[in-house]
């Protein structure tokens, strides 16, 4: 099954390696690919609609790497992304419909654009991620395999990319992509402090809240989970809580301290409270 899946993602989200390939090396029985190229410049879209200002030189806060893309957010509190599968191509304008009776012609139903993985596109220096609200601070980007969520100032989440349900959506002719950052986590939330903040393979994974104790017995410490989806109707219902918090937290009496998320396996790290409280 693992295989199976393997080649699915290879099939759907192929690309061309010489492309980026500049050099190749023998280890052992695998030859092994080495790309590199040196980021230095972030466009800013500029007064003039299509004209880009540069901010070379523009130092980096916080930076992640995916499947296939990377994103980083700067000094100027913006975010980027760029790589594989990062923007959609727009759709072809409609062709007017002519007629020499335009007294009896009937309206025509607009005929949806029929996306398909051709219309991906590839973003090969940092691009400016557009749909973040306007002077709120960016505290963190973290990178999945297929998707980049950015965590705001007031505990929201947005995120960009490839979402949970692509391959029906795609199937569907529906938009492959997701190219302008929508919302995943309101705000109300996640609560301070914020121990980790991490996108995993699919789905991104917040732990929060203070135990450190006090006068009204501290905090409670959370975990919630969310994936990207397509539509902003299951994006409404994505924050839930991963099912082993019942049990490792509550039962047993562990806080978790980071979630690490792999392709078919979870590691979780967790401390006894007890051991805390001594």
């Amino acid at each position: 099954q693992q295989q199976q899946q393997q080649q699915q993602f290879e099939t759907e989200y192929s690309y061309d390696k010489d492309a980026y390939k500049t050099e190749e090396r023998p280890t052992g029985n695998v030859v092994a690919e080495f790309a590199a190229s040196r980021v230095t410049e972030f466009h800013l879209p500029g007064g003039d609609e299509g004209s880009l200002s540069k901010e070379e030189g523009e130092r980096v806060r916080c930076i992640g790497a995916g499947f296939n893309h990377s994103a980083a957010v700067t000094e100027s509190n913006h975010a980027w992304i760029w790589g594989k599968n990062t923007s959609v191509q727009p759709p072809p304008s409609p062709t007017p419909t002519t007629s020499t009776n335009q007294s009896n012609q009937q309206p025509q139903p607009s005929i949806q654009h029929q996306y398909t993985k051709d219309d991906l596109l590839d973003t090969h220096s940092p691009t400016l991620i557009q749909g973040l609200p306007l002077n709120m601070p960016i505290l963190d980007i973290s990178c999945g395999s297929h998707h980049t969520s950015i965590l705001l100032g007031d505990g929201s989440i947005y995120a960009v990319g490839v979402p949970t349900d692509t391959t029906e959506v795609r199937r569907d002719g529906g938009r492959p992509i997701v190219d302008r950052a929508v919302e995943i986590v309101p705000k109300g939330i996640v609560e301070w402090p914020v121990l980790q903040f991490e996108s995993h393979f699919d789905r991104t994974t917040v732990v929060f809240g203070d135990t450190s104790g006090g006068g009204d017995g501290g905090g409670e410490r959370r975990v919630v989970e969310v994936q990207l989806w397509s539509t902003e109707e299951l994006r409404g219902e994505a924050v839930f809580e991963p099912v082993w918090v019942e049990d490792l937290m509550r039962k047993e009496g562990r806080d978790v301290e980071m979630v690490h998320r792999g392709w078919l396996h979870t590691v979780i790290v967790a401390k006894d409270r007890l051991e805390e409280c001594k």
